[in-house]
């Protein structure tokens, strides 16, 4: 069978649990800056989702290299290990992206995303 991935904005929690049982397997769109955190919904939903998210958008715009890096340190250490968790930012690249924050964000993905997982990433 096929994998269905749900993308979703916005602080969901209220509709969280009927948007599993809709059978997902995967969901985009977390915005953790709306309180959409990654270590809550791994710890309830981590065995039966796969996350795509993590990273702010306004961090990248407004945010500085070490901020994105902290928010990509915090998702891994929070909802990788185990697996299920596929770094991305909460929705589309925003017109005024600092380039040195989305490359940051991409670098801290690598240094701390290869499996096993360092729960000592930091965040």
């Amino acid at each position: 069978g096929g994998v269905f991935i749900k993308h979703t904005d916005g602080h969901v929690w209220s509709i969280l649990d009927d948007l599993v049982a809709t059978g997902i397997d995967g969901w985009h769109g977390i915005q953790p800056n709306i309180g959409m955190d990654l270590r809550l919904l791994k710890e309830r939903y981590g065995a039966r989702l796969c996350f795509f998210g993590g990273l702010n958008c306004e961090t990248l715009i407004e945010g500085t290299p070490e901020m994105a890096r902290a928010e990509v340190a915090y998702a891994i250490r929070h909802a990788a290990p185990g697996g299920g968790l596929v770094i991305a930012t909460g929705n589309v690249l925003q017109p005024g992206t600092r380039l040195e924050n989305y490359l940051a964000a991409r670098q801290a993905t690598r240094d701390f995303g290869a499996y096993p997982i360092r729960t000592a990433a930091g965040g």
